[in-house]
């Protein structure tokens, strides 16, 4: 009785005209290096105790030409394993293996990703005295993953977008009483009505909340009602250039719609 393999090769043969031993031996090398190869990937080598019969399949797998006689042996092992091979398809067992070992892979590696991102920032912040001193203040600005604080930036962040940090510097100089010039003055006291016609409460309020929860001081761990006291009596102006930059830190205006459902490319 022929086998499929035998058959293949036959029909290989007459196809191409070469029914001779030589036209036998190419077809023979031909699926040495396809379907024998394939199914010699899926023996375990170290199931075949004969080392003859383990050489044979090593060189099919690396695709090295084989003898009349090692191709005769290959197909005796093939012969064997193949019905195992057919019942229990080790390889597209292996291949939905890999994949999954890729999709955790991908999935840890992500986790890993964003637990680099969630790490807490440094933030110095110089803070005026008002005679003319200064004080470094070293802070922590926490990953933003708490939704509530979200929400309670969401609508300040309408009402800074029109002020680019040069302004606001501008308007935190006005409120230090620095010497100004005409010009800045004027930039100062529009922004001062734009807020104050805003509702200042407001914008001031919600930049005390969302800094009380994303901020620490770096060499102690203080409770949101401790970083709260210190922001409700620091001067609007620095507050809202800390709450700018803790804002951009966040990356919290930086998401690009089209950009994260763009298509493949």
């Amino acid at each position: 009785m022929i086998n499929k393999n035998e058959q293949e090769l036959k029909n290989i043969n007459h196809e191409t005209g070469t029914d001779d031993d030589g036209g036998l031996e190419g077809a023979r090398q031909l699926f040495s290096q396809t379907t024998w190869r394939t199914e010699a990937m899926q023996i375990p080598l170290a199931s075949v105790k004969d080392k003859e019969e383990q050489e044979v399949l090593a060189k099919c797998i690396n695709m090295e030409d084989l003898s009349p006689e090692e191709h005769t042996i290959l197909e005796g092992v093939l012969a064997r394993y193949r019905p195992a091979i057919q019942k229990y398809k080790p390889l597209e067992t292996m291949e939905n293996y890999d994949e999954s070992e890729r999709q955790l892979t991908a999935r840890t590696r992500f986790l890993q990703l964003l637990d680099e991102q969630e790490k807490p920032q440094e933030l110095t912040v110089y803070y005026p005295l008002n005679n003319n001193e200064e004080r470094k203040l070293h802070l922590l600005v926490k990953p933003v993953t708490d939704a509530q604080a979200i929400l309670e930036v969401s609508g300040a962040l309408e009402l800074f977008k029109d002020y680019t940090a040069e302004e606001t510097q501008v308007f935190t100089d006005y409120q230090n009483g620095k010497t100004q010039t005409p010009e800045e003055i004027a930039i100062a006291k529009k922004i001062e009505m734009d807020i104050a016609i805003r509702n200042a409460d407001t914008v001031k309020n919600t930049a005390i909340e969302f800094l009380s929860r994303q901020t620490t001081f770096s060499d102690e761990e203080c409770t949101y009602e401790e970083m709260k006291e210190i922001y409700t009596r620091m001067n609007i102006g620095i507050l809202l250039l800390i709450f700018n930059k803790v804002k951009d830190l966040a990356h919290l205006e930086d998401v690009d719609t089209e950009k994260i459902f763009r298509d493949s490319d």
